[in-house]
């Protein structure tokens, strides 16, 4: 499962690096690999079904690094078609304000995660089993109500959050390269 992902991972980002994320068709062509990146998900979703990982430190990997690697790129993906499709027409500082509104959004979720940010960022491993492993999620821990509408096959408590720091991450690049 490592080596498919990483396979699945490598292939995708080589497909990014093609695109023009400033070009004109940014919006079919964020809607396109919004598709591509759902179909993908879906399709691993089913084989976790009935995959078992060979170990806890196999399944911590997929669901701290792997899986929020292709859902954070989804995520990305995804706010970018909202945000393009959503830009009102209007004068340049008009349009100035409503990127900023959105680098705004940014530093708001950044500010209410930061305990989450700095494990993450720092590469503490102290609570992945209770973060990464599938069946442990402690509601004292987690003040995301997203929690009751998981899969809990294919989701941890925490591996959406991972993919959603990973998708602002690159949406702040994205906004303030168009802020320029």
């Amino acid at each position: 499962m490592k080596e498919k992902i990483k396979q699945i991972l490598l292939q995708i980002d080589l497909e990014i690096d093609e695109i023009d994320l400033y070009g004109y068709d940014i919006i079919e062509t964020s809607l396109s690999m919004i598709h591509k990146l759902q179909a993908i998900l879906n399709d691993l979703r089913t084989k976790m079904q009935t995959y078992v990982f060979p170990t806890k430190e196999d399944e911590i990997l997929f669901f701290k690094t792997q899986k929020p690697e292709l859902l954070g790129r989804l995520l990305f993906f995804y706010k970018i078609y909202r945000i393009e499709t959503q830009c009102p027409t209007g004068s340049n500082e008009i349009i100035r304000l409503y990127l900023n509104n959105e680098l705004d959004s940014l530093t708001y979720f950044f500010n209410r995660n930061l305990d989450f940010y700095q494990y993450y960022r720092s590469h503490s491993t102290v609570h992945d089993e209770l973060y990464f492993l599938r069946g442990k999620v402690d509601f004292r821990l987690c003040t995301d109500s997203a929690q009751f509408d998981k899969d809990p096959n294919f989701s941890t408590g925490y591996d959406y959050k991972v993919a959603k720091i990973l998708a602002n991450e690159m949406l702040r690049i994205y906004l303030n390269k168009k802020l320029q």
